[in-house]
């Protein structure tokens, strides 16, 4: 029993300049749809148990074929597999590229459902990953056409310089190769079975300067993104957003997403341990070197990245730990620093207090760094203790010894929806102490 997955495949079969047949045997096959081959075969077997089936199908069996499935059902003892040409191997043949660094998918009768964990939507993050790509289409909704307009509407890639190749027929006497931009493929009709290659153009890539944008994004509030900020994120390909824990999100992401629509733009996360650099700095270089391949990946593809960060980028800003790093891969790499509004100076008009007036001295602080707190309270007219969370009772203790307890406010998550601000920092309990906490002290 020999057994064809499809007509177009019979038809190749019994044209007799193929050659795959000398005397075909027409008696002896049966064209059974794919999803139906499994209990056609159970059924053959019930009755000749013993009998030999052979399937015949396009490319290779076991690259995004039926071989998978075979295996899976009946065993690896019982399936045995002739490999051959794939149709990405010939498309790469084709247009004489490598394909040892592709990444290569098959969209070939996926519909709505990823059901290879990933879909169309997909493709402009592949692309910025892999710089290559091959796809095998189909020709219902995942087309040449839709991949061309789907590379052309993601901010990922639409000023991207791709060239984009659709193999058709390949291995057939009327095989077509069309090369090309993706705006050229929009509207051109193409014939099935068919590949599609994409690639960046590397001499588009050089011409490209890209800039990395460094944007504070506020304390909290979404309303307090600055306009420049909101025009940058909104032109941007790509986002990085530094995060605390690895699993964890990113307050810096949800204050965008408060503003903005981010679909479409490709969401790099920054792991950054929230520990002290005098004494986990081994780790936290490791992390911030990652951080730096990650966006330097993107420049070095003319692609121009967002950095995001909390409160102002120049004031107590994880970036600046990578300032260096990046200037060192590339000396000439444009970066624009947009300042955003910090949460000294949301909790200060929050509580209504100004923080300095004519010749007053202002020292903002991290509070777990400072030594001698008590001689820098006498020295400044207003402190600002940044961090106080873990060292809230030995800042009361200290206040009080001055007598100026009742100079102190302590505000947390300073800007966003669960902001607390107490007059009376006795009144503050300890599910009131927060990482995003402050202390502003005004004699």
């Amino acid at each position: 029993m020999i057994i064809l997955p499809s007509n177009r495949l019979l038809n190749v079969l019994e044209n007799e300049d193929s050659g795959y047949f000398p005397h075909f045997p027409k008696d002896k096959i049966t064209v059974i749809e794919v999803d139906k081959i499994v209990g056609a075969i159970n059924s053959a077997l019930l009755c000749h148990p013993s009998s030999i089936i052979t399937i015949i199908c396009s490319g290779d069996p076991l690259f995004f074929g039926i071989g998978r499935r075979l295996i899976k059902e009946f065993g690896r003892d019982m399936v045995e597999i002739l490999p051959d040409l794939s149709s990405i191997q010939l498309a790469f043949s084709r247009i004489k590229e490598t394909w040892d660094d592709a990444f290569l998918m098959s969209l070939h009768g996926i519909s709505g459902q990823k059901r290879l964990g990933y879909g169309m939507n997909d493709i402009p993050s592949f692309l910025v990953k892999y710089n290559k790509m091959a796809i095998l289409t189909d020709s219902r909704e995942n087309t040449p056409c839709a991949i061309a307009k789907t590379l052309i509407s993601s901010p990922i890639t639409a000023n991207l310089g791709l060239i984009m190749f659709v193999c058709e027929r390949l291995g057939y006497p009327d095989e077509k190769i069309t090369e090309g931009k993706p705006q050229e493929f929009i509207d051109m009709p193409f014939t099935e079975p068919n590949v599609v290659v994409i690639k960046m153009d590397s001499e588009h890539v050089k011409s490209c300067e890209a800039t990395l944008f460094v944007i504070g994004v506020g304390p909290g509030d979404p309303e307090l993104l600055t306009l420049k900020a909101m025009r940058i994120l909104s032109s941007v390909p790509c986002i990085c957003v530094p995060k605390g824990k690895e699993e964890g999100s990113s307050l810096a992401l949800s204050i965008v997403e408060g503003a903005l629509n981010l679909e479409g733009k490709e969401i790099i996360p920054a792991y950054f341990p929230m520990k002290k650099t005098t004494t986990c700095r081994h780790e936290l270089d490791t992390k911030w070197q990652e951080t730096v391949k990650l966006i330097m990946d993107r420049i070095d593809k003319g692609m121009s990245v967002a950095f995001i960060t909390l409160g102002d980028p120049t004031l107590y800003s994880t970036f600046f730990y990578l300032y260096d790093r990046l200037l060192e891969l590339n000396s000439e790499l444009d970066i624009q620093i947009i300042p955003g509004v910090s949460s000294i100076n949301a909790a200060a008009s929050r509580a209504g207090i100004p923080l300095g007036l004519a010749d007053e001295r202002i020292a903002i602080l991290p509070a777990n760094y400072v030594d001698d707190l008590e001689e820098t309270l006498k020295r400044f007219d207003t402190v600002v203790l940044m961090k106080v969370h873990k060292v809230f009772d030995d800042v009361v203790k200290t206040l009080d010894c001055m007598g100026i307890l009742n100079r102190a406010l302590y505000i947390s998550r300073a800007g966003m929806r669960d902001e607390k601000i107490f007059e009376n920092i006795m009144d503050v309990k300890a599910e009131d102490l927060d990482y995003f906490s402050m202390m502003i002290v005004r004699k």
